[in-house]
């Protein structure tokens, strides 16, 4: 008895350190590291998820300093692993047996995730589109503050400048009302001129930008005939808590400051941000009155997202607020009471944006986008005492625009070589000043498309799309579009583009008068739309060897044919001031090609040399020795960029050379060529990492050539009329910066 008892009391002790045993193994963490192939050296701060193959439950964490990841899990898993400058890694992998994994190094590292026009987000390389991305790594050596810095560098973009009225664009020789521009997907809204100011749009908050160039009418409608740019906000998927603080400062006067906070709880993340942007204002003359205006821009945001393993939804709400001063030339100098008309701008933006993204089943999505904008500017005329600087309001004009949009789109992927996209797209927009016709006027545009993906052969992929919408001022036709990819083997691709686009006149170009410093700008209700056919086309080279060395090159060429084209004409002259209209020109064509070569090596060097020549002309003008010509404008661009991974040091070098360029205007009925003349340009640039990459700083120096006007240097007329202006704005000059990016984050 006391034997069988003895035994059992043995047993039991027995079982229960083997329990105990087996629970502090399963409470034990598992460790691993991640390591460069080639080198053997570990990869700090990597990215890391983790997936249990039968609960699909998640774990994420980030390698420490030396490579190390120390994770809960146990057992057979799928591990994905990213970090910068190596390919990503994802595999099911045993992870009682894993002790290392090594990590490719991507020299390239641009084939980015890209989501613009896809019907999921994919690799750049596998779009049926063609598109350009500038990551934060760029945006940071560039020392770019707002969206105008970033492309100006482009030789397919053209950025114009305005002292009073900012920045704008143009791509494949189409002006800023034929690109569309959007926040996450969000259009942005304010445009003036049927322009947007490119220097209101800031860079605080942002992860890369796509650039699509090229008709995109099907997917996003009106303003989208050359090109849509879509900028991708950041998401902290990681850390529990992240801050991130800037500063920028620019000679002559610019000094901005952020501050981003975010929080990850669970599966829920919120995010704060805040921005301060100030500009003194510079005139590279001896005069009160700048040529460029000083400003002081405020800008807030919040956004809080929640992700689940079926949903995705979040909501942001954003304001921005800027105050910017024309200052006007002082009379009565030498009396007791001096005094100057200036002119104050006030200008706010207000967003509410909310998005919800659903996966029914691994082939069935459903997105839902939907936004609130708001958009009031408040243009004031003081007279100033410029003995006590008191100012007396002359008068006021405000201008206000509301705009909802609500766009949903569903994609089913039905087979591996068949999938398609169908969606809606809602807008409506609403205008009110006192110098719009009527007061109030309100236009919409409800939209219905679909496209249609089909691998034809292995090696070609095509895409067709259709667009239907009721315009409640105009009639909109049915817009189409066919693109082509080719997979010719696995360095060569090529991609071919036809499209119809269809933009309507916006409420500012019908109905908004406006007067600034002997400019009047009138609204024109008679104005009709343009319809365009667009084709696009481009071969792409890659050549990669041992993951040390890397060629690419591309060509492309675009055609353009816009009729009814839709721009500023000058319907009155007097001796004080010019009064300008929007009119339909008639008839307009861009043609033209891009040739671009980049080469890395072992990931240090980077250079990349980029030649565009882009021509336009208008069928309509009557000058006998231009009708019918093609006036081209050719640009250059050289680029080279060095990284030392040891020191985490890199430095960049930009060298840039924009032709002389054909500018049309009409005159009374007349139309006109004038020719901007050439110039060119050099940027400079320095970034060095400390404090194992928590701070980031770069100083640069940009337009070291000293460019400011750009002279006029001839013109043409198919009448008796001829251009009073001699110079165009370009840049207040040579100009020196220093920026400071502080990051802190808790995992």
């Amino acid at each position: 008895m006391f034997s069988n008892k003895h035994r059992l009391k043995n047993k039991l002790i027995l079982l229960s350190l083997v329990l105990i045993s087996t629970i502090a193994q399963g409470q034990q963490s598992k460790t691993f590291f991640v390591v460069d192939k080639q080198n053997g050296k570990p990869i700090p701060y990597s990215t890391i998820c983790i997936q249990n193959i039968n609960t699909k439950t998640k774990e994420y964490t980030i390698a420490n300093e030396n490579g190390k990841v120390e994770v809960s899990s146990s057992g057979i898993v799928e591990l994905s692993i990213s970090s910068v400058g190596y390919k990503s890694y994802k595999k099911t992998v045993d992870l009682s047996v894993l002790n290392k994994v090594k990590l490719e190094t991507d020299i390239f590292a641009l084939n980015q995730v890209v989501v613009t026009g896809q019907n999921r987000p994919m690799l750049r390389d596998s779009s049926i589109y063609s598109i350009k991305v500038f990551d934060s790594k760029l945006i940071q050596q560039r020392g770019a503050i707002n969206l105008a810095d970033v492309l100006k560098a482009q030789p397919s973009i053209k950025i114009n400048q305005s002292g009073t009225f900012g920045t704008n664009i143009n791509i494949l020789g189409l002006g800023g009302e034929n690109v569309k521009i959007m926040i996450d997907g969000v259009p942005i809204i304010g445009r003036l001129d049927g322009k947007l100011d490119l220097s209101q749009i800031t860079m605080e908050n942002v992860d890369h930008i796509e650039v699509i160039e090229g008709p995109m009418s099907v997917i996003y409608g009106s303003n989208a005939l050359a090109g849509t740019i879509n900028i991708i906000t950041k998401n902290n998927k990681w850390n529990k808590l992240e801050v991130n603080a800037n500063t920028y400062i620019e000679s002559p006067g610019t000094i901005n400051t952020n501050l981003y906070t975010s929080i990850k709880k669970a599966n829920n993340i919120f995010t704060l941000s805040g921005v301060r942007n100030y500009f003194s204002g510079t005139s590279y003359e001896d005069s009160r009155a700048s040529k460029w205006k000083g400003s002081e821009q405020y800008i807030a945001e919040m956004k809080y997202s929640r992700q689940r393993e079926k949903y995705t939804f979040s909501t942001t709400t954003k304001y921005f607020n800027e105050f910017m001063k024309d200052k006007g030339a002082v009379f009565g100098e030498s009396s007791p009471t001096p005094y100057a008309f200036d002119i104050n701008f006030y200008t706010k933006r207000y967003n509410l944006n909310g998005f919800l993204d659903i996966e029914h089943k691994k082939t069935m999505q459903t997105n839902i986008q939907s936004s609130i904008s708001y958009f009031d500017r408040v243009m004031q005329t003081v007279r100033k005492d410029m003995t006590d600087l008191s100012e007396i309001p002359i008068s006021n004009d405000t201008t206000t625009f509301l705009n909802f949009m609500t766009r949903a789109t569903f994609n089913h992927t039905i087979n591996a070589k068949l999938s398609y996209q169908t969606g809606i797209d809602l807008n409506t927009e609403q205008g009110s000043a006192k110098r719009i016709i009527g007061g109030t006027k309100n236009i919409g545009d409800y939209a219905i498309f679909i496209t249609n993906k089909y691998q034809l052969h292995s090696k070609i992929i095509m895409q067709t799309g259709l667009r239907y919408a009721y315009n409640t001022k105009f009639t909109s036709p049915l817009l189409y579009s066919i693109n082509l990819k080719l997979n010719l083997n696995n360095n060569l691709q090529a991609r071919v583009s036809f499209a119809k686009g269809f933009r309507s006149p916006t409420l500012k170009e019908m109905y908004l008068d406006f007067s600034h410093a002997g400019y009047n700008i009138k609204g024109n209700p008679d104005l009709q739309p343009e319809y365009s056919h667009s084709l696009n086309g481009s071969i792409e080279y890659t050549y990669r060897h041992n993951d040390a060395f890397l060629f690419k090159t591309e060509l492309k060429a675009y055609y353009n044919n816009i009729i009814d084209k839709i721009g500023f004409a000058l319907v009155d002259r007097t001796e004080n001031t010019e009064t300008w209209m929007d009119m339909n020109k008639g008839n307009v064509e861009t043609l033209g090609w891009i040739a671009d070569i980049t080469l890395n090596i072992n990931t240090h060097w980077n250079f990349n040399t980029n030649y565009t020549r882009s021509g336009i002309t208008n069928l309509n003008f009557e000058n006998d020795n231009s009708s019918n010509k093609f006036f081209y404008t050719d640009n250059f661009l050289a680029s080279l960029s060095y990284t030392n991974p040891k020191y985490d040091l890199s430095t960049r070098i930009e060298y840039s050379f924009r032709g002389k360029e054909a500018i049309d205007y009409l005159e009374e009925g007349n139309l006109s060529l004038y020719f901007v003349d050439s110039y060119n340009d050099l940027n400079i640039s320095l970034t060095k990492s400390v404090w194992k990459k928590r701070i980031n700083i770069s100083i640069g120096a940009k337009n070291l050539f000293d460019n400011t006007d750009l002279p006029i240097i001839e013109s043409l007329t198919s009448g008796d009329y001829s251009i009073t202006q001699d110079k165009q704005l370009l840049s207040w000059g040579r100009s020196y910066f220093i920026k400071i990016n502080l990051i802190l984050y808790k995992h």
